[in-house]
């Protein structure tokens, strides 16, 4: 310690460029491979986002939860649940997300992650790893929005589960083709 010295940084902002996190981002496809409750990082573009929901812990109190969706550059997808205060504040739909230690999950032999206590969830944060899939999300999706509208007037009540994101006829087309249109209609209804 004798021979250390301390320099003030002339940059008073600097420290905001630095990450919050040292990330492990794994594969989705790893992740569902992952053994229960071992944390995880993950990467992903959050293609979906439920609304906030109260539910009754074990204990008896009442805690805030958020499902939402995470797909990767491999168009795989995980659900992710958010908890307490993480889930009050979530405003990542159609955004790039970082998570950190997250907790796997299953149930009825499918795998989820799990953002509570020790875990973070980052929108957007400045990483080479981020601006890298917004790209590729931007190339792939640009003019694309994922988002299905049904009007609550409908007179067809099965057209929630008829319903298909612009991600799944975009995969589903693909399948049988190797050419893509680009569909630039926001309201998009296909029959499965």
């Amino acid at each position: 310690m004798q021979n250390t010295v301390a320099v003030e940084c002339s940059d008073a902002g600097a420290h905001k460029n630095l990450p919050k996190h040292q990330y492990r981002f794994q594969p989705i496809s790893t992740i569902l491979k992952a053994k229960t409750n071992e944390k995880v990082d993950l990467i992903g573009i959050c293609t979906q986002a439920q609304d906030l929901k109260e539910v009754t812990k074990r204990s008896g109190g009442q805690v805030n939860k958020r499902e939402i969706v995470v797909m990767s550059d491999k168009f795989e997808e995980i659900n992710v649940t958010l908890w307490a205060e993480k889930a009050e504040v979530f405003v990542g739909l159609n955004k790039i997300v970082t998570i950190k230690s997250a907790f796997v999950n299953e149930w009825n032999d499918n795998k989820s992650v799990s953002v509570s206590f020790g875990a973070d969830i980052e929108i957007e944060p400045n990483l080479p790893e981020v601006e890298r899939l917004k790209e590729w999300y931007q190339d792939n999706f640009k003019s694309l929005d994922r988002t299905v509208s049904i009007s609550s007037n409908s007179s067809q009540s099965d057209l929630n589960s008829a319903c298909q994101s612009l991600a799944e006829i975009k995969m589903e087309y693909l399948a049988f083709t190797s050419k893509f249109e680009i569909i630039t209609d926001t309201n998009i209804f296909k029959r499965k």
